[in-house]
């Protein structure tokens, strides 16, 4: 069972006995969620703390996540003169990730900072994890499009609404509905593919997906971009090819004249 707040978020989900709870700031973001799995604090898109004592530090490329660095805190006793042997919490750096993303964004490989693969995933096309293997009892819930995965739920969080791949749907409607009138965003009521408020990138997962479930994008548009440059590359030498054959072409002339 789903209930959601008065902005039309999902405050707590209960399903086979637990309840999850999803609390937000003022703009709107998840800021704390707690499950069966415990309490996650998200300070910000760059900083989460899972459990109190584990913390998650995420490195960005624009908008993609490309590495995590895990540092932990713990309760150690520290010996010596003057400590009267008092539990002291202690801060270090515990381990470090690095996301190899497919044209999606999603998750596909993920290699420790030696470089070693420890995890690999693979997704049906709305989404659902198809393979998943790894190597280290720490798995990576940055998974399809690079969102976070709930575990207990199996939702994924975009920051607009919840997406769930088992269904290939969202949870919500469209939160952006009002601006479909006018036609403001994707031609509005004038896209036939907007009149269904739930459908996950207009039924094109392979080559849309969805920055924050607002609005879908193409995710070839950079890659046309490169592909245009890559397409000057011959289109120059070929001027250069008939520079050079129309001088040659003039200097024919001119010794036969």
């Amino acid at each position: 069972m789903i209930r959601w707040d008065e902005e039309n978020r999902i405050s707590t989900i209960t399903d086979n006995g637990h309840t999850s709870y999803y609390v937000y700031d003022a703009g709107g973001e998840r800021s704390l969620k707690r499950t069966a799995q415990g309490e996650t604090f998200y300070v910000n898109a760059y900083f989460v703390i899972r459990e109190g004592e584990v913390a998650s530090k995420h490195f960005f490329a624009g908008s993609q996540r490309i590495a995590t660095k895990m540092t932990k805190q713990e309760s150690q006793t520290v010996h010596g003169k003057g400590n009267n042997e008092k539990p002291t919490n202690i801060i270090y750096e515990k381990e470090q990730y690095f996301y190899h993303p497919d044209h999606l964004g999603s998750s596909s490989f993920v290699t420790d900072e030696k470089g070693k693969v420890y995890e690999h995933l693979e997704y049906f096309p709305y989404g659902e994890t198809f393979a998943h293997e790894h190597s280290n009892t720490q798995v990576t819930p940055y998974r399809f499009t690079g969102k976070e995965l709930d575990e207990v739920t199996g939702l994924y969080y975009y920051g607009a609404r919840y997406y769930d791949p088992r269904t290939s749907v969202w949870q919500s409607p469209d939160p952006i509905l009002d601006k479909y009138m006018d036609g403001e965003v994707n031609q509005g009521i004038f896209n036939p593919h907007n009149l269904h408020l739930y459908i996950y990138s207009f039924n094109n997962p392979i080559n849309l997906f969805d920055p924050d479930g607002f609005a879908p994008e193409s995710v070839w548009e950079g890659v046309v971009q490169i592909y245009d440059g890559v397409t000057s590359i011959p289109e120059t030498f070929e001027r250069q090819a008939q520079n050079r054959s129309d001088k040659a072409n003039m200097a024919a002339a001119v010794l036969i004249f």
